[in-house]
């Protein structure tokens, strides 16, 4: 397969089956969540068969309305005898008032909410397991800047799964002629691209590269409490909590790193510190939300990095049922 973007060749090298297990949680993994939920609510996922407890990716609580959790991306409401349904006509469902949203938000932050205050502003608590809290309500103002989230609403908890290995073939595709590419993870959400960047670093970390890490909502060495909840490898530095473009621009002075890793690029700035890295010799490893590599080649916000040829490998994750797949794409320019 071969397809052009102005003067750039996108050609397929290698596709591969993502080893089978890398939808699933274990139990250990699980439980940190499950401790943050109401009592009747963990009861009710506990009851959830095996293959569907160990797949979830999300479990949502909105005040007044009934709680749901998110499986093979399809969110459903949970039942308080441990079954999924589309909808809850019978009042089968477990109803969530104000006070189940402000215990799972205190108990994610282990009960200490204004140390989490810096994340809350921006709509997150990272938990221990590496689990992230997502939170909605009324926003707080000040000078046009959100201080804070007050009279929360919602929450969401965004299950983490940390998967050995599930980047192994990827590492040893986006190697050439002995040197790593600066290469792009493309997929759409729930895909697992976090997931799939942590095994990366770690499998890059393994072969004696310096990996910096920009970390900045948490996720991917997800340090809690001081205590990063992943294990990356020796030669990992992370900067957590802190914009990607300025996370990066502190490893490239000060830590001397041989790659940089960022989840999720999004703005301006997250694009000017990867063509900054590259110019400097550094090679670069990303993730962008896209369904595939020709609709992340048509965004805007990436023109930049298609223009200056930063990328010459695109690893696409696809989620379509049965299996997870990982596409890799070499750009000839």
């Amino acid at each position: 397969m071969e397809q052009r973007k102005g003067d750039e060749s996108v050609r397929l090298i290698a596709k591969h089956v993502l080893p089978e297990g890398s939808a699933r949680v274990t139990a250990a993994q699980l439980l940190p969540a499950l401790d943050c939920l109401p009592s009747e609510l963990k009861r009710a996922i506990l009851l959830l068969p095996e293959s569907t407890r160990y797949r979830l990716e999300e479990i949502r609580l909105r005040t007044g309305r009934m709680a749901s959790v998110t499986v093979g991306g399809q969110e459903k409401i949970v039942t308080r005898d441990g079954r999924l349904i589309p909808e809850d006509s019978l009042g089968r469902g477990i109803l969530c008032p104000a006070e189940y949203v402000r215990a799972v938000v205190e108990r994610a932050a282990d009960g200490f909410v204004y140390s989490a205050e810096e994340t809350i502003r921006q709509g997150f608590v990272a938990m221990r397991g590496g689990h992230r809290c997502g939170l909605a309500g009324r926003a707080v103002l000040s000078g046009g800047t959100v201080t804070s989230i007050g009279e929360l609403g919602s929450v969401c908890l965004r299950i983490a799964r940390d998967i050995e290995g599930v980047a192994a073939e990827g590492a040893d595709a986006i190697i050439a002629d002995g040197k790593l590419c600066n290469t792009l993870i493309v997929s759409p959400p729930l895909a697992g691209k976090t997931t799939y960047l942590r095994d990366l670093v770690r499998s890059l970390a393994a072969r004696r590269l310096r990996v910096g890490v920009c970390d900045e909502r948490c996720e991917i060495a997800a340090v809690c409490a001081g205590e990063p909840q992943f294990s990356l490898g020796q030669s990992i530095d992370v900067i957590d909590n802190c914009p990607k473009a300025e996370a990066a621009m502190i490893l490239l002075r000060a830590l001397a790193p041989q790659v940089i890793a960022m989840d999720e690029i999004t703005a301006p700035g997250d694009v000017a510190a990867i063509l900054c890295a590259a110019n400097c010799g550094v090679a670069v490893v990303a993730t962008a939300h896209a369904d595939s590599t020709e609709a992340a080649m048509r965004r805007p916000i990436y023109a930049p990095l298609w223009e200056n040829r930063v990328f010459s490998r695109v690893l696409e994750l696809s989620a379509v049922p049965p299996r997870r797949t990982c596409a890799v794409y070499a750009l000839d320019g």
